[in-house]
C-alpha cells in the first residue's frame, strides 16, 4: 500500500472514530493519546485537531450530497408514477365517458344489433 494510501485511509478512521464514539476533535491533541497511539509506531500520523475537524466536515458535506442525489432521483421516480397514475386516470375517464356516449346513443334492447333497421 502506498504512503499516500495509508495517510488517506488512516484520517478515514480518525473520522470514524471520533464520530462514531462521539470524541472531541481536540482529543488529538491531548499527550495521552498521543502517546498511546505511537506506541510500538512512533511513526504513526495523527492529524491535527483543525484537518480532523475539516475532514469531518468534508465527509459531512459529502454524504448529504449523496442524500440529496438519492432523494431527487427518488422524487422523479414518484413524480413519473404519478403522471403515470394521473394519465391512467384520464384515459379510464375517457373510456367511461365514452360508454355511457354509446349507452344513451343506442335504442335499447339493439346495443349494437343496427341490422334491425334495415328493410
Amino acid at each position: 500500500m502506498k504512503q499516500a494510501d495509508i495517510l488517506k485511509y488512516s484520517r478515514a478512521e480518525y473520522v470514524r472514530w471520533v464520530t462514531e464514539n462521539k470524541r472531541p476533535f481536540q482529543i488529538v491533541n491531548d499527550q495521552a493519546f498521543r502517546s498511546l497511539m505511537k506506541t510500538g509506531r512512533p511513526e504513526t500520523y495523527i492529524p491535527s485537531a483543525e484537518t480532523l475537524s475539516r475532514d469531518v466536515k468534508n465527509v459531512f458535506v459529502g454524504i448529504c450530497k449523496q442524500i440529496s442525489d438519492v432523494t431527487s432521483k427518488f422524487l422523479l421516480k414518484m413524480r413519473r408514477c404519478s403522471e403515470i397514475l394521473t394519465y391512467e386516470s384520464e384515459i379510464q375517464r375517457e373510456v367511461e365517458l365514452h360508454h355511457r356516449c354509446v349507452d344513451v346513443a343506442q335504442p335499447q334492447g339493439l346495443h349494437g344489433n343496427y341490422g334491425a333497421f334495415r328493410t
